[in-house]
């Protein structure tokens, strides 16, 4: 019988700053767009206002003498942008951003008075027009609720196309594993001598998983293979958490076919627990979010060999049906 103790543990934190340049660490996922008016004349100096609806975090920015704007380096989730300007209307929009995505929205002003609002409401995503890159999101849902072997989030690489995830590495549109690049929150997670991941969140603090197969951007260089993003949950304004348990043992298993009764089953005890949880430190300022995961295996194997007997074992080849011995210098 052979005990089997393994714990994996993710910590993460997401701090609101004041500088805007140091928001919480991310992919290259934002928001870009231009301001006009009804003439089609673009719109220099609108405030263009971001916000995060679960933490309320607001970032803003203004339109360029071009009339464009850019938020980069969002994290996924559920936003507010509005723009605005003095003597239109403001026009204010929900949009909902994976990861790795950057959501084109092109603003067209009304004038009007200081304190209209024109919401647009659209359902669904926005479609990727930035670029050609292929690819596929898996979304939080997803992950909980897919029936993952060991719960390792490395298997989702296999529901996109052209892609094979196996072990410690994803191939991609015949690429090999040790061209790939995996980052956490923009942060490459890989053994840089191996090309290999070292380190395996709980499927429960994961907010998004990506895998971008070929036509990447520049900005993903470095590596020819799969491009892997894992998108971490962070905290909000409400608390928000979960616990899991995950048991298997002989109870609900069947017999091993090298382990015929009348022999006892062979024992098996194992358990995967653990929990994440998330919430305010400072409201629409400061949030945490932790996650736990621990496994406990107990396990007995199976095995068939040859006893030798104690005869057999001084030289005596006697009781052996149709043994013959032969010199092997004859």
């Amino acid at each position: 019988m052979r005990h089997l103790s393994a714990i994996l543990a993710t910590i993460a934190c997401s701090w609101t700053l004041c500088v805007p340049s140091l928001w919480s660490q991310s992919v290259d996922t934002g928001i870009l767009g231009t301001v006009s008016d009804a003439s089609a004349a673009v719109i220099p100096g609108a405030q263009i206002t971001v916000t995060r609806v679960s933490t309320g975090v607001v970032q803003t920015v203004v339109s360029g003498p071009n009339g464009a704007f850019e938020i980069r380096y969002l994290v996924p989730g559920d936003y507010i942008v509005e723009a605005a300007l003095s003597s239109f209307r403001t026009e204010r929009r929900a949009v909902t951003l994976r990861v790795a995505q950057m959501a084109r929205l092109n603003f067209v002003l009304a004038i009007g008075q200081i304190g209209e609002v024109v919401d647009v409401v659209a359902r669904g995503l926005l479609l990727e027009t930035q670029s050609g890159v292929t690819g596929n999101v898996v979304t939080a849902d997803a992950i909980v609720n897919l029936p993952l072997s060991g719960r390792n989030f490395t298997t989702l690489g296999n529901l996109t196309a052209g892609v094979v995830a196996s072990g410690t590495q994803f191939r991609a549109s015949g690429a090999r594993g040790m061209y790939q690049q995996v980052s956490f929150d923009g942060v490459s997670a890989l053994n840089n001598r191996g090309n290999n991941l070292f380190m395996y969140p709980s499927v429960d603090a994961v907010e998004e998983f990506k895998v971008q197969a070929t036509n990447y951007t520049a900005e993903y260089g470095g590596h020819a293979g799969a491009n892997v993003q894992l998108q971490l949950k962070s905290g909000s304004n409400t608390f928000h958490g979960a616990v899991f348990d995950y048991v298997r043992n002989d109870a609900f298993d069947s017999r091993n076919f090298f382990a015929p009764a009348p022999s006892p089953k062979p024992h098996l005890d194992r358990q995967q627990f653990g929990g994440v949880m998330g919430g305010p430190v400072r409201r629409n300022q400061t949030f945490f979010l932790g996650s736990y995961e621990g496994v406990r295996e107990t396990r007995q194997s199976v095995a068939l060999t040859n006893v030798l007997t104690e005869a057999v074992r001084r030289g005596d080849f006697s009781g052996v049906a149709g043994a013959v011995i032969r010199d092997p210098l004859t």
